[in-house]
């Protein structure tokens, strides 16, 4: 997924299966199954699958209703 913020949540995934790149604020590290990370609102992150499908658990607090996912413009 493109890089991209929420502005009025926390999302914490936990991966279930595949490999991936994935990039929180200023860093990237690897994530795969059994990986979990904590996403603070505001925070720029995105995810690059490597070997998938991925398929993840994610907990959004408060509730997401999807008005608050904001992409940014790539820069090519």
């Amino acid at each position: 997924m493109r890089k991209h913020l929420h502005k009025d949540h926390t999302e914490n995934v936990h991966v279930l299966e595949g490999n991936g790149l994935f990039t929180l604020g200023e860093e990237e590290f690897a994530i795969s199954s059994g990986s979990h990370i904590v996403i603070p609102k505001g925070v720029v992150h995105s995810v690059t699958v490597l070997e998938g499908p991925m398929k993840v658990i994610s907990i959004r607090s408060p509730e997401f209703e999807g008005s608050d996912r904001i992409f940014l413009e790539e820069k090519e």
